[in-house]
């Protein structure tokens, strides 16, 4: 299910809700408010889908990895990054360096 569903199905859950327990002008009161903010969250996803429509089809991992597909393809043309010094931690213990690739012991 999508975002907008399932914040229509929990708004209208809600409604329901609220209008089996509650009783007179309170009960009009409670589900009018509870629509209305079910319909300003529905809007609110759906402004941020227009601006972003690709954020807003993929969920979770699916954007992380879509960013990173993104940062490689910008940087093809970009040199490997130099080996660097490795800084301490000072409040840790001493670093240790990675061993020799490809040596059997």
């Amino acid at each position: 299910m999508g975002k907008v569903a399932l914040v229509a199905l929990g708004g209208f859950a809600a409604a329901i809700g609220t209008a089996k327990y509650t009783a007179g002008s309170i009960q009009i009161v409670s589900v009018i408010a509870i629509l209305a903010t079910t319909l300003l969250i529905i809007r609110w996803i759906l402004n941020y889908a227009e601006k972003h429509p690709t954020l807003a089809t993929l969920e979770g991992t699916e954007v992380i990895l879509w960013q990173q597909q993104q940062i490689m393809l910008a940087a093809k043309n970009m040199p490997a990054p130099q080996e660097s010094k490795i800084i301490p931690n000072p409040g840790g213990s001493p670093p240790q360096s990675n061993p020799p690739q490809g040596v059997q012991e």
